[in-house]
């Protein structure tokens, strides 16, 4: 698939991070919680721990799934009201569980998820699911439920979190990437509240290809028992969403979830347009009460320009799933096994829907409330190594140092190859509508950039042949806080990354721009 201060003790960012290649997220992350007081004192009852997982070495355009692991050597429960995850780029998704230590027995960092023999659907109902990533977000933020409710995932005594790391190089370059996680831990007595995963999936996609070079356009749709009416296991149950994380890849154009049955029947409650890949992973405060329904709609739909059927997969394949936390006796995987009949198109867009079945599982015996001798005791954090207690939550942002020699060859096809990846990665400057209206994959680049007018810093050009510092491209990407020449600053690029590309890629576009920005 794919699926969110104080501390006495934090593992943290390695100083790689802030040289890493990353990806362009289109939104800003969130803003964090300190964990002090509005008076800037340390809470007592929150504190965070951050982990850098380590490094991974990507050859050009390799696409890996390895597994990741990092063992909290937590002697006590971790009651965690927040979890943060961002990465150093080229990472597709990951999904995040808490299982005992023992499990999948070996050295922690990165592994081969076969040789261990790592299942999810077992890691989770072994343990529980933490957070997953948006589609080649860089930032993603899981909030649980407001501050003062006290609404957690419970990580257990003596428990490590693992996950596969879905990682492809779209460039033509080797990179190394690597992944930082924040946990908000919160103490105990402040718990009202403790959550489980489940999931639903279209599995059997089958997308149609286009039609005489005009892509299709389909939905496929996944109408599932849940809340008060889960069949398989007949069971009264009271549940309660608290946040849900849909995953698509880039044909998805749109994917809603709809309530239905019960008072808020067809009320929808994800309503996303485009691929962005930004973190949309959605918290509901107040959650959404699943009283008196029978179940939730899932509809993904896709637009698809190649000759070809797609189907569900990795790669340049489609996902059709959603990722929820719930307020619920019990774990939930349902899912669509056949694509089923093709239904009457709806505005010229094809529909397909099936039978949506799944398993329900009650929480294993660990998901359990606080005890009183937790509830009466201090705030745990878990003893981690003193070396790691200063390290950074996050990465300070610094300026591109431009005395740093630009990576050869300086042409524009080498800057397209290497540095505009990260800018078409995620989908942000391409496709139908790119971000500011500025296309890095069009194929006359050079009379896109050169020249041309700003639209989001009046006066100046994209691409001013000779002047780097008067070009808006330059600035965006060299600057932390890119001035505009009418005054005032703008975000820098990659927009939502907490630092800057690595300078020789920067300077690479630089140093073809002080040379004339030629076009061969």
């Amino acid at each position: 698939m794919s699926l969110p201060l104080a501390s006495n003790s934090r593992i943290a960012l390695v100083a790689a991070l802030t040289a890493a290649l990353l990806p362009a997220a289109c939104t800003s992350p969130a803003a964090d919680e300190t964990g002090e007081s509005e008076t800037g004192v340390e809470d007592p009852n929150r504190a965070i721990i951050t982990h850098f997982y380590g490094e991974t070495t990507l050859a050009p355009l390799e696409e890996v799934e390895p597994c990741v692991s990092w063992t909290l050597n937590n002697e006590e429960s971790l009651w965690v009201e927040q979890t943060d995850l961002y990465n150093q780029g080229m990472y597709h998704h990951s999904t995040w569980i808490a299982v005992p230590e023992d499990k999948y027995a070996g050295p922690d960092g990165f592994w081969d998820c076969e040789e261990r023999g790592f299942d999810e659907v077992d890691a989770a109902i072994s343990g529980t699911v933490l957070i997953a990533q948006s589609t080649q977000s860089l930032w993603e933020s899981q909030k649980y439920g407001p501050s003062e409710e006290g609404v957690v995932v419970k990580i257990p005594p003596r428990h490590k979190l693992v996950a596969v790391n879905h990682m492809l190089n779209v460039s033509n370059r080797e990179i190394t990437t690597g992944v930082t996680m924040n946990l908000h831990l919160v103490h105990p007595k402040l718990v009202n509240t403790v959550l489980v995963p489940f999931r639903l999936a279209y599995w059997d996609l089958q997308i149609p290809p286009a039609e005489g070079g005009v892509p299709t356009e389909s939905d496929f749709i996944a109408e599932c028992p849940l809340a008060n009416n889960f069949d398989s296991n007949g069971i009264e149950m009271d549940t309660k969403i608290h946040y849900m994380l849909p995953h698509t890849h880039d044909l998805g154009k749109r994917f809603y979830v709809d309530v239905v049955g019960g008072p808020r029947d067809g009320e929808r409650i994800v309503d996303i347009e485009g691929f962005n890949a930004q973190g949309n992973g959605q918290s509901f405060f107040p959650p959404i009460d699943m009283a008196g329904a029978t179940g939730l709609r899932m509809t993904c739909g896709f637009t698809n320009p190649r000759e070809e059927v797609i189907e569900w997969g990795i790669g340049d394949q489609e996902m059709c799933e959603v990722l929820g936390m719930a307020d619920s006796s019990l774990l939930m995987d349902m899912g669509v096994y056949s694509v089923g009949s093709e239904q009457p198109a709806v505005d010229g867009v094809r529909q397909f829907g099936g039978n949506c079945t799944g398993v329900g599982f009650y929480p294993n015996s660990r998901q359990t409330p606080p005890s009183q001798e937790e509830i009466d005791g201090e705030l745990y954090v878990p003893d981690l190594p003193p070396e790691d207690a200063m390290l950074p939550e996050v990465p300070e942002c610094v300026d591109v140092d431009q005395s740093v020699a630009g990576e050869a060859p300086l042409t524009l096809e080498s800057v397209r190859d290497t540095l505009f990846v990260s800018c078409t990665w995620s989908a942000c400057h391409s496709g139908a509508n790119p971000a500011a209206d500025l296309d890095l994959t069009t194929d006359d680049l050079h009379a896109a950039l050169v020249g041309v007018d700003s639209t989001r810093d009046e006066g100046r050009k994209l691409v001013e042949p000779g002047d780097r510092n008067a070009s808006t491209l330059y600035r965006r990407v060299a600057y932390c806080e890119p001035e505009k020449l009418g005054g005032g600053t703008q975000a820098h690029m990659p927009w939502g990354s907490p630092t800057l590309l690595e300078p020789e890629l920067v300077n690479k576009l630089g140093e073809w721009i002080d040379a004339g920005a030629p076009a061969q």
